[in-house]
């Protein structure tokens, strides 16, 4: 509550006094908070700070939202600073937030990083996951095709997950999504056949209400 009053009285010195609060702090928690707090503030000398903090925090988890706030606030020189983070971090949550801030920093340049990371066999696929979201994020022509093919197998669980969301928001100028999220409702893990179905249901699509219906009739899975 403090650091967000502070960030609130924008201009240079709320920068200066949030950058040392987040020097000193020694709860992550509370260094996360500072940090996001910081990002809040409009204007070059806080991401010049965030920058700053980048290379001075050490607590993965407060970094981490250092490298998400350099993701949103940032421009393309950042992401330079954030493609070896993406790379080979050894903090998992880093790494799944460098890479999803290269696909809104500078998709082209680092798409090579982004591509291997769909296939990272990481915890809980965070950092195939974080790729997705980049791919998606990137603005590219061909994330769409992309995200089609993400959707499906060979793709580890949480990258594909985060494609058929991801296609959810495309369906609008993709016209494949709505059938290819339709034949996911056939998949024999429950579990991406309900994200699927959640997934049309999202696309206000009229397409999908035929597939809906049938397996609103026919799934033996109450939910």
């Amino acid at each position: 509550l403090a650091a967000g009053a502070v960030a609130r009285w924008g201009g240079e010195q709320a920068v200066v006094d949030l950058e040392a609060a987040a020097k000193r702090e020694r709860f992550w928690g509370a260094g996360a908070e500072i940090v996001s707090a910081l990002g809040s503030v409009r204007g070059y000398h806080s991401v010049a700070a965030l920058r700053r903090l980048l290379s001075a925090l050490k607590n993965p988890k407060v970094r981490r939202a250092v490298v998400e706030q350099l993701g949103r606030r940032g421009h393309a020189e950042d992401a330079r600073a954030l493609a070896p983070l993406a790379r080979s971090e050894r903090s998992l949550g880093v790494r799944a937030e460098a890479t999803r801030a290269l696909g809104l920093l500078d998709y082209r340049r680092y798409r090579g990083i982004i591509e291997k990371n769909l296939k990272a066999r990481t915890y809980r696929d965070g950092v195939a996951a974080a790729a997705v979201s980049a791919l998606a994020a990137s603005r590219d022509p061909n994330a769409a095709n992309k995200l089609l093919a993400v959707a499906k197998p060979p793709y580890r669980f949480g990258a594909r997950v985060a494609a058929i969301r991801a296609l959810a928001d495309y369906s609008s100028i993709t016209p494949e999504a709505v059938p290819a999220l339709c034949a996911l409702l056939d998949e024999p893990d429950e579990r991406i056949s309900l994200i699927a179905c959640a997934a049309l249901g999202r696309t206000g699509d009229e397409r999908a209400l035929p597939v809906l219906e049938k397996a609103a009739k026919s799934a033996g899975n109450p939910r």
